[in-house]
């Protein structure tokens, strides 16, 4: 259950927007803090077990609010590497397609990184795009994502419309 909220915050954070990401964390955090005072309720005569709920709840209140405070950040700085990414389609395409076929995949990044960074491709969109494929391009297999040049060229339209709440 505790996965579930966490999942929650996370997911109202990078698609609903401040005002209910807020609400989701206050929610959250009420529904642990109701569900650990119960715990502790039944345990309050087990000595040092009673520690473990106020404890919990304690870790959990703090990981939410950091996913919180840091969700913004965050998000500016996807569509920063989006926008770049974007600008840089024709380019990026060239330099990291590898085996030259017509799609950039993780292998092609791997293989062609380091070159695209020499010739002048920030090492953070290189880094960006190798973790961020299943978001960037598209699944050609079972979990197996690669980037075309409409995917690269399209790819600040789309987080722009992801993220229209945060705007």
């Amino acid at each position: 259950m505790v996965g579930l909220l966490f999942g929650m915050i996370a997911m109202t954070a990078y698609e609903s927007g401040r005002k209910t990401l807020i609400t989701t964390v206050i929610v959250a955090n009420l529904v642990v803090g109701v569900i650990c005072s119960v715990i502790l309720y039944h345990l309050f005569d087990n000595g040092p077990f009673v520690i473990w709920p106020a404890a919990y709840w304690l870790g959990f209140l703090i990981c939410s609010v950091a996913i919180a405070l840091t969700a913004a950040r965050e998000i500016e700085k996807e569509l920063a590497l989006g926008k770049e990414i974007s600008a840089q389609a024709s380019r990026l395409q060239e330099l990291l397609d590898n085996d030259r076929d017509g799609v950039i995949s993780t292998k092609d990044i791997d293989a062609a990184g380091e070159t695209a960074v020499r010739h002048g491709i920030r090492q953070a969109v290189v880094k960006h795009m190798r973790g961020n494929m299943s978001s960037i391009g598209h699944e050609v297999g079972s979990s197996v994502y690669v980037a075309s040049l409409i995917d690269l060229t399209s790819l600040e339209t789309r987080l722009l419309d992801k993220y229209k709440a945060w705007l």
